[in-house]
């Protein structure tokens, strides 16, 4: 934006499908984690397991298991072609069948959901008051998403649900991200079919260096609203950039979501903001 760069549609879609991948291999391993932490084997294996093959998957249509390096500015540095569509495509069944059966484990009755129903339960009103985002923030029964109130990249091209739960308590942070993974399907298989034609890197045009701009950018990250701030000043180097990661904004929630909380809770507690203390410790 800063450089006034149009990103191309077929760039946009292929996008959205990464971070939405991404967004399933996330909440995999959070759900994952979760069983972990009250000693269920056999959904912490099964949820392991798919999880496993979709990063394998993400390795054919990357080159990497991590990070996977596709977007670049104005653009992305590889396409999506019909062989590895199709790959993908079959896949999202499996993906499905996963979803399920996790959604499934977190009812209330549930074989995870029995065992967390209750922990660390915050009104909407106290989410909101204390900045929390992302599941967290929806688990307390707040209806905001930036993916639906920005429209950014293709997600005004898709139709999917915000996933809300009404509870508060840990049980239900963790069931919105096993929702939200349905969602992440949904949308997948939307773009897929849609996948328009045509380049997928915009015109690179030589920025205009003397101007001074700020511009924000904010994405829906898989565990809430991630937020870019950059001031540019006359050179090729920002004046300022700054970072606001969904763990630092979902830390003042934490800590009172632990307040009063026995001892033997607050593994559970900590793991249902899924926290990434490497994005908060700067």
């Amino acid at each position: 934006e800063i450089m006034g760069i149009d990103v191309p549609a077929r760039a946009t879609h292929i996008r959205t499908i990464f971070v939405e991948l991404e967004r399933l291999h996330s909440h995999y391993l959070s759900l994952a984690l979760l069983a972990h932490a009250v000693h269920d084997g056999v959904h912490f294996a099964r949820i392991m397991k798919e999880r496993e093959t979709l990063i394998s998957l993400l390795e054919r249509l990357s080159g990497n298991r991590v990070h996977y390096g596709v977007n670049a500015i104005g653009g992305v540095r590889r396409d999506l072609t019909e062989e590895l569509a199709a790959e993908l495509r079959a896949s999202l069944p499996t993906l499905q069948a996963l979803s399920d059966f996790v959604v499934d484990a977190l009812g209330r009755a549930g074989a995870l959901g029995s065992k967390i129903a209750g922990y660390g339960a915050l009104s909407g009103a106290d989410a909101l008051t204390l900045g929390a985002v992302g599941p967290t923030l929806r688990g307390s029964g707040i209806d905001s998403d930036v993916r639906r109130e920005d429209g950014y990249a293709a997600y005004g091209d898709v139709h999917f649900d915000v996933v809300v739960e009404t509870d508060g308590d840990v049980r239900a942070r963790f069931m919105v991200r096993a929702r939200e993974t349905r969602e992440s399907v949904r949308i997948v298989n939307q773009l897929l079919a849609e996948l328009p034609p045509g380049p997928i890197l915009g015109e690179l045009k030589e920025p205009n260096l003397k101007e001074r701009r700020e511009v924000i950018g904010r994405v829906e990250a898989p565990r809430g609203e991630l937020i870019y701030f950059i001031r540019s000043n006359g050179t090729n180097v920002p004046e300022r950039v700054k970072v606001r990661t969904p763990t630092f904004a979902n830390l003042c929630f934490l800590t009172r979501a632990l307040k009063g909380e026995p001892a033997e809770h607050a593994r559970a507690i900590i793991e249902s903001i899924d926290p990434c203390l490497s994005c908060t410790d700067r």
